[in-house]
């Protein structure tokens, strides 16, 4: 699931976000765990965890272009 997670998040614009900086550094730190061969279910299961609660406060910055 996390590489899914990465997948998806990788094809994001984070410029139509408030808050793409905190996606960036979970994305970060899922790439460090993916790479990770020693890394435990532990670890994956909290990158899993970060990246998609950052995933899920993402909010659109606001355009007033739209209510034209």
């Amino acid at each position: 699931m996390l590489n899914e997670l990465i997948r998806y998040t990788e094809g994001l614009n984070l410029d139509l976000y408030v808050d793409g900086v905190a996606v960036t550094a979970a994305l970060k730190q899922a790439y460090v765990v993916v790479v990770d061969s020693d890394a435990l279910l532990e670890d994956v299961t909290q990158a899993q965890d970060a990246l998609l609660e950052a995933l899920m406060n993402l909010r659109f910055k606001p355009d007033k272009a739209i209510l034209k």
